[in-house]
């Protein structure tokens, strides 16, 4: 009930139907390394109408700029995505210690609204 009212509101706001299914992507990332490979994922179409919100879980690096740089993808990603389509959004989660991508997925999944959750690794 609380999600098809959140939808009834954004549909109101943005001026037009938002499609029914919601799926959310939960995505730990620790490695530095990883940057390409996360802004390829986090512009993947889906196949079907969808809102799409993307759970990028930052899990402590010793690098602190991988935060940063994800912030940084996550905010881009979002300016171009989400004005342009709508049904879009990377969201970054950041709990500052090593916990393990089980954690950093559980992490993610706690916060999905969605009808559908997808993890990846």
């Amino acid at each position: 009930q609380i999600l098809r009212l959140n939808l009834m509101h954004l549909q109101e706001h943005l001026g037009r139907a938002m499609p029914g299914i919601c799926i959310d992507i939960v995505l730990p990332s620790y490695c530095t390394d990883s940057d390409s490979i996360l802004e390829s994922i986090m512009r993947l179409k889906c196949s079907m109408p969808a809102f799409v919100k993307f759970w990028i879980v930052v899990d402590k690096n010793p690098n602190e700029l991988h935060l940063v740089t994800v912030r940084a993808l996550a905010n881009r990603i979002n300016r171009e995505r989400f004005r342009k389509e709508g049904n879009y959004f990377v969201n970054v989660l950041n709990y500052g210690k090593n916990r393990g991508a089980s954690y950093a997925r559980n992490l993610g999944f706690n916060y999905s609204a969605a009808d559908w959750a997808l993890f990846l690794r």
